[in-house]
């Protein structure tokens, strides 16, 4: 009997680890594209950005340094 991840493509687990494993700035690089395009990963940060509709609610999204630190490196 094949369970679901036999009929997938290796591709598909290739790719899903990989937009994982990167984090993609939620200022300039929503969809990724910036981060596609780089040989290496950008340097990120995680922070806590609650939704403005829902006080007191965590958000942990991925800002890269640049977007952060104003275009000014550490």
């Amino acid at each position: 009997m094949n369970a679901w991840m036999d009929l997938v493509p290796e591709e598909w687990f290739a790719w899903k680890h990989t937009i994982s494993a990167h984090p993609f700035c939620h200022e300039c690089d929503i969809y990724g594209e910036k981060q596609w395009a780089l040989h290496d990963e950008y340097p990120a940060i995680m922070i806590d950005a609650p939704w403005p509709a829902f006080p007191g609610k965590e958000r942990w999204i991925w800002i890269c340094h640049e977007c952060f630190f104003g275009g000014e490196e550490e």
